[in-house]
């Protein structure tokens, strides 16, 4: 439906631009015209976008965990169906002669999926070793 308001909106202002180059309407008759077409093009956006309920959930990412160096970082994202994902990821500083210094940060490892937010703090402290084994528990 927002596409042929659309659509309806443009062919009404253009007939009325046209219109009005032809001196056949005056320029308020135009202007009424063409107000009316730009309602349309204006109204036919408010269906165009998804509404509040119907958005698409997106994996948000709940913590970040940085190796005490600050070079491995491991990302904890809760996805939509409520589990935990973990992804490594590795700073790397690059330099070209083109572009410059920049930096990023690069995927190490595939991403284990987990369903809690513990298990996931857990793993993903051990990725980076930001935690050692006496600290979750663990005894040697």
């Amino acid at each position: 439906m927002g596409w042929a308001m659309m659509i309806l909106g443009l062919l009404i202002a253009l007939t009325a631009s046209a219109l009005l180059v032809m001196n056949v309407i005056e320029s308020g008759v135009a202007a009424a015209i063409g107000i009316l077409g730009i309602g349309l093009i204006a109204a036919s956006g408010r269906w165009l976008r998804p509404r509040e309920g119907l958005q698409l959930k997106k994996e948000q990412i709940t913590q970040t965990i940085y190796a005490p160096d600050r070079q491995l970082r491991a990302l904890i994202k809760r996805r939509v169906d409520g589990n935990y994902q973990v992804e490594v990821q590795k700073f790397v500083h690059d330099y070209s002669p083109d572009v410059g210094s920049h930096d990023r940060w690069e995927r190490l490892s595939g991403t284990p999926i987990v369903d809690t937010l513990a298990r996931a703090v857990e793993l993903a402290a051990r990725s980076v070793g930001a935690g050692t084994d006496d600290f979750f528990g663990n005894e040697a």
